[in-house]
């Protein structure tokens, strides 16, 4: 007799294919109505821009590990971009104008909270060359005594 899926596994495994669907549709619409390629890439940046766990670092080291991602992601050009783990907004702004992509822009940061109500320094970012039509983030549901942190995000263009 097979087991059932823990409530919390079978909702994080629900979200990550609506998400999933929801950027592969995306793609395939905004592939149809430009008729080129569109490129995504996607990388967990790891406590950027400090790279310390719950910290931040001085700011010619975080300003220098800004300018290294821009160097790694620039090259690929993307159309789309999610990062994850990236502290704030502003961390990603300072990110945009260090890659120098024209039109790239950020769509959506996470502000998801601790659970004493402080903001978390792993958010959860998509970048753009597109026109933003709608954007949210989403924190994940609670089940009983299964809190989990942060959530997810996701665009529209």
């Amino acid at each position: 007799m097979k087991k059932p899926m823990p409530v919390l596994v079978k909702n994080h495994l629900q979200v990550a294919l609506r998400l999933f669907t929801s950027a592969s549709a995306a793609v395939l619409l905004a592939t149809f109505a430009h008729a080129a390629p569109i490129t995504l890439a996607t990388w967990n940046i790891e406590w950027f821009p400090s790279g310390v766990a719950f910290k931040t670092a001085p700011g010619d080291v975080e300003a220098a590990r800004i300018q290294t991602a821009a160097g790694v992601i620039r090259p690929h050009a993307p159309d789309i971009f999610f990062a994850q783990e990236i502290r704030d907004v502003e961390s990603c702004e300072k990110l945009v104008a260090a890659i120098g992509i024209k039109d790239l822009k950020l769509a959506v940061c996470t502000d998801f909270l601790d659970f004493e109500g402080n903001p978390i320094m792993q958010q959860c970012a998509i970048f753009t060359t597109h026109k933003v039509v709608e954007t949210r983030s989403i924190k994940w549901q609670v089940f009983g005594i299964a809190d989990p942190p942060r959530g997810t995000a996701d665009q529209r263009d």
